[in-house]
């Protein structure tokens, strides 16, 4: 008298889906197991498929990351380290310059002193002064190269400035201006040039001597006589280092600008604001 509807019978029965009846729920329903239990497997192996997505995702996040952290921290040490060496290289710059205007202080009070001793007035050593500072301002602030040379044959330059053998060492010693002799006497010149000469023809047979294993004497000599050559190029007459006459030698004073970094104007500013204020 037991109802049999919807249970297996032998194993044999099949439902209209063709899927085994299994069972009967109390509500008289049937579930398919197998469709079921691919439907979860499915889902979870889609759920383990966004799990290890993300967790890869993260971790590349994180690689990311961290690698922006070190190169962050690579750039902030270059930076560190760049503003150290700037910094250092400021202060080095500002030692030397101040090095230059202490010199050029003592220069100026040495001027002063030898004006006063002479019977110069204090308007001369102003007069001085005021165009010293203007042929320093011109030859750091004008771009014309005639402002960056001062020639002695220019015979106003001369007289009110270059003949006063202080101001010459001030521009030289402190502001960077390099000095160049013209008309050099042909006879300096010519003995320059010959020394050379037999320095290099001493040297290569000097050179010789030793790769052929030449005897000792040999050697000696020719270092004797290279020797006596640095003595005659030594005692050879030079032009004067500092003019102390009153009619103006042949040289000229010229800086070259700038320079590497601006140092050039920065040198000639530093002792132009020093002139400024004696």
């Amino acid at each position: 008298g037991t109802s049999t509807s919807g249970r297996v019978l032998g194993g044999n029965s099949l439902s209209e889906g063709g899927s085994a009846v299994v069972a009967d729920d109390e509500d008289g329903s049937t579930t398919n197991a197998p469709t079921t239990t691919i439907a979860l497997d499915h889902q979870q192996a889609q759920q383990q498929e966004i799990q290890q997505s993300s967790s890869e995702r993260e971790a590349r996040q994180s690689f990311l990351a961290k690698q922006e952290t070190e190169m962050e921290d690579v750039r902030r040490r270059r930076e560190e380290t760049i503003k150290a060496k700037r910094k250092a290289a400021e202060q080095e710059q500002e030692q030397h310059f101040a090095l230059k205007v202490s010199m050029a202080k003592q220069q100026w009070d040495t001027l002063a002193a030898r004006l006063a001793g002479d019977g110069g007035e204090e308007e001369s050593l102003g007069n001085i002064c005021r165009l010293l500072g203007v042929v320093l301002r011109n030859a750091a602030t004008k771009s014309d190269p005639k402002y960056k040379l001062l020639k002695t044959s220019n015979q106003n330059l001369w007289t009110r400035l270059l003949r006063f053998r202080e101001v010459v060492a001030i521009l030289e010693n402190g502001a960077g201006f390099e000095r160049r002799v013209v008309g050099i006497n042909t006879q300096i010149e010519t003995e320059a040039l010959r020394i050379e000469m037999e320095r290099d023809r001493i040297n290569v047979e000097i050179s010789q001597a030793l790769n052929e294993s030449s005897s000792p004497d040999t050697i000696a000599s020719l270092i004797a006589d290279l020797d006596a050559l640095e003595v005659v190029a030594a005692n050879q007459q030079k032009p004067a280092a500092v003019c102390v006459a009153d009619e103006a030698p042949d040289f000229e004073l010229s800086h070259v600008g700038a320079g590497e970094g601006g140092l050039g104007v920065k040198r000639i500013l530093a002792i132009l604001g020093a002139v400024e204020s004696w």
